[in-house]
């Protein structure tokens, strides 16, 4: 071991053991599962949830209505959770659900099924801001009341039959309707709790779940504690103790990893990769999710095509890859491998050039590109300025923000040029195909184009698998060749190591990770 890296190693965890000072890390080691999150999660009021950090915990709190099981080739298939019972008597049209009795809160209260159409009320009332809320425009009433054109919440197709079962009108035939119903973001509320505490309602001394963990700590910047519900309705969890640490650099998570004080990290710097690859701790999975670069059409020069289009030209997609190193695979289309709509041939293929599209960014002095503030994602914001200047002789300066004001600010006024990443939330192209929908909270890059929208529509009542892919390509062509409102890059993937001590860690191509099913050997 060099001297450099110890010292490096030295520093990392004298930054850590400063970071928690306030916080002392004495959960018994035996019965603690130790993680690490990237980033402070923004939220853990699921109605309002966006982001990956959030929905970690959440599934972890609180238990969805429908959930997947998940098998040792990478496949996977809805399994009851909340809802026992689903079926649709008219081919896709209306959903009568049926929910599990014997299921009570935290509190002792027992589920219902008006704390699920409370929860659904919740997220498409226009007051809440839910950016989620999009995703159910497919019920009957549903985006009319999203958007304030109703006002009245009886509208909407959703009608509770008796305390255990609901049905669901919708605008539309739609098989992947029951997908929706495992989305984190409509887990049941208590209506009751949130109109007590206000916005302090997620509060560990507030909140109130249903799932296989309960909130014990969240200590804002350093960790958050989560901790065995004796009481939990289906198979208790098998480790008594969550800890996720909230370290953003990814080199202090693997140094906290080496020396024994975490069990799994999911971020792993580049530069270490090669080394740790042949190591049996060393896991890859595959995502069905698509990385990418994104406009905002009202900001010059991405107002002009041709400035898109020559942007996303002068960018090599095999040299990302190959930088990244990682498992990741070259994708120019908006669905990532793996996905229904989806072929390696297409996903191959990038915007052609014109030469008046290189003259309209090489007239350019400068150009920014935004990015959140991680190791990994510098070096790929840098390799991008570098093609970009190379392809196009065009000044890219580099900009980087903490995760949650990132966030905030692609989600209300995003920069001109931006890197994000789209991970699947239930396994179907109308996920990934209505974000760039006029309908859509998430886009807010300033494109409306009705004949994408019509395309994306048809799609998602086709109950012809073929019939379907062909409306998804004639979308994408508008949506990545003609327009060129998005830049994919590749389909992602994801690196972890894995102490030997913990035994069945939720591996999946969802990044699903409920926790309830890890053990921990005994030494």
């Amino acid at each position: 071991m060099s001297r450099l890296y110890v010292f490096a190693l030295a520093l990392a965890l004298s930054q850590w053991s400063c970071q928690f000072r306030r916080a002392p890390v004495d959960w018994p080691q035996d019965k603690t599962l130790r993680l690490a999150l990237a980033a402070e999660p923004p939220t853990l009021d699921w109605n309002l949830a966006t982001d990956t950090t959030s929905r970690a915990l959440i599934l972890n709190i609180m238990e969805p209505l429908l959930d997947y099981e998940f098998s040792s080739t990478g496949d996977f298939r809805l399994q009851p959770a909340l809802i026992r019972e689903w079926e649709s008597s008219d081919s896709g049209l209306t959903w009568v659900v049926k929910l599990e009795q014997g299921v009570f809160w935290s509190d002792g209260r027992p589920l219902i099924a008006q704390h699920v159409v409370d929860s659904f009320e919740r997220l498409l009332n226009p007051a809440t801001g839910a950016f989620n809320a999009y995703h159910f425009y497919l019920i009957q009433g549903a985006q009319a009341y999203n958007q304030g054109k109703t006002k009245d919440f009886s509208e909407v197709g959703i009608e509770v039959l008796s305390d255990f079962s609901l049905r669901f009108r919708l605008e539309s035939r739609a098989s992947y309707f029951p997908n929706l119903l495992a989305l984190f973001n409509v887990c049941p509320i208590r209506r009751d709790i949130i109109e007590a505490h206000g916005e302090d309602w997620t509060r560990p001394e507030n909140i109130v779940t249903l799932g296989p963990y309960r909130l014990k700590q969240w200590d804002h910047g350093r960790q958050v504690v989560l901790e065995r519900y004796e009481e939990y309705f289906s198979q208790p969890a098998s480790t008594q103790y969550i800890q996720a640490l909230i370290i953003p650099e990814a080199s202090t998570a693997l140094n906290l990893f080496e020396t024994g004080r975490l069990d799994v990290v999911d971020r792993i710097p580049l530069p270490e990769l090669p080394g740790l690859r042949e190591r049996p701790q060393f896991h890859k999975v595959q995502d069905l999710a698509i990385e990418y670069l994104a406009f905002n059409l009202r900001t010059p020069p991405f107002d002009s095509v041709l400035a898109r289009r020559a942007l996303s030209q002068a960018i090599d997609r095999q040299e990302v890859v190959q930088l990244l190193g990682g498992g990741q695979r070259v994708n120019a289309q908006f669905l990532p491998h793996g996905i229904l709509g989806s072929g390696s041939k297409e996903n191959e293929k990038g915007v052609r050039g014109s030469p008046q599209a290189t003259a309209e960014l090489e007239a350019l002095d400068s150009v920014t590109l935004s990015f959140y503030t991680d190791s990994v994602e510098s070096l790929l914001a840098e390799n991008l300025q570098a093609q970009i200047s190379r392809s196009l002789g065009t000044r890219v300066e580099l900009e980087s923000m903490e995760w949650r004001a990132y966030l905030q600010r692609v989600n209300s006024q995003p920069p001109g040029l931006y890197r994000l990443g789209w991970m699947a939330v239930y396994p179907d192209p109308n996920l990934f195909m209505s974000l760039w929908t006029s309908q859509s909270h998430f886009n807010t890059s300033g494109w409306s184009h009705p004949k994408y929208d019509e395309l994306v529509a048809k799609a998602g009542s086709e109950m012809n698998r073929e019939k379907r892919m062909e409306y998804y390509r004639e979308a994408q062509k508008i949506l990545l060749e003609e327009d060129v409102v998005v830049v994919p890059l590749f389909t992602g993937a994801r690196q972890y190591l894995i102490a030997d001590r913990v035994k069945e860690y939720p591996l999946n191509s969802l990044n699903r990770t409920r926790w309830q099913r890890v053990e921990l050997k005994s030494p």
